[in-house]
């Protein structure tokens, strides 16, 4: 899924777009769906992906949260933020991961895995520096989504401040990407972002 990062570039992008009022709710939001523990069905749960009773899992479905959470998230900026966040991964997983693990065989797509991780961290530094980026979130008090933990608030949004404190400041020798699929995949699921939250109603 996109990175801490790009979730942040994606909030700043978006809250241009959309004059958004409480950019710390909504950045915060955006990064709402990660505060979770380690188990899978956590993961699953947060990202409102639909599953089977068998208990395999498909798409992110942000129908879903609309559907559970709508009545607020026209009007909440931090809701607003969770919706995004759920397009944005969603968007991720089908056009850019997908992409990429097609082309190789199963059994070493684990390890394709581990490379794009290892490249989205060294996205962070060439990230901040093409958005002209900064740290600036605050605590506020967690609204109540009973698909995510709120004690690992604090954790998820430590871990972007040390993304910004201690991002890669060498050239970054990506593995699996190139840089500009990355921002050219911000850029296009702003827009996507965009046009949902429209459907919403959103000014």
């Amino acid at each position: 899924m996109a990175s801490r990062m790009m979730h942040y570039a994606i909030s700043i992008n978006l809250a241009k777009e959309l004059n958004i009022k409480d950019f710390n709710s909504f950045a915060i939001g955006n990064l709402a769906p990660d505060m979770i523990g380690e188990k899978h069905l956590d993961y699953l749960k947060s990202h409102f992906i639909n599953t089977c009773e068998q208990g395999c899992s498909n798409a992110i479905n942000w129908v879903k949260f609309i559907e559970k959470y709508g009545h607020k998230s026209i009007d909440n900026d931090f809701e607003l933020g969770y919706f995004v966040h759920l397009i944005s991964d969603a968007y991720w997983s089908d056009f850019i991961q997908s992409k990429y693990l097609s082309e190789y065989p199963a059994e070493i797509q684990a390890d394709v895995l581990e490379q794009s991780y290892r490249d989205l961290k060294k996205c962070n530094r060439p990230l901040i520096q093409h958005y002209a980026m900064e740290y600036a979130l605050h605590s506020i008090e967690m609204p109540e989504i009973e698909e995510i933990n709120p004690s690992c608030f604090e954790e998820v949004i430590f871990a972007l401040k040390n993304d910004f404190t201690n991002s890669e400041r060498d050239e970054a020798h990506f593995e699996l990407f190139k840089f500009g699929e990355i921002t050219e995949y911000i850029e296009k699921v702003t827009k996507e972002c965009v046009f949902e939250v429209q459907k919403l109603g959103h000014d």
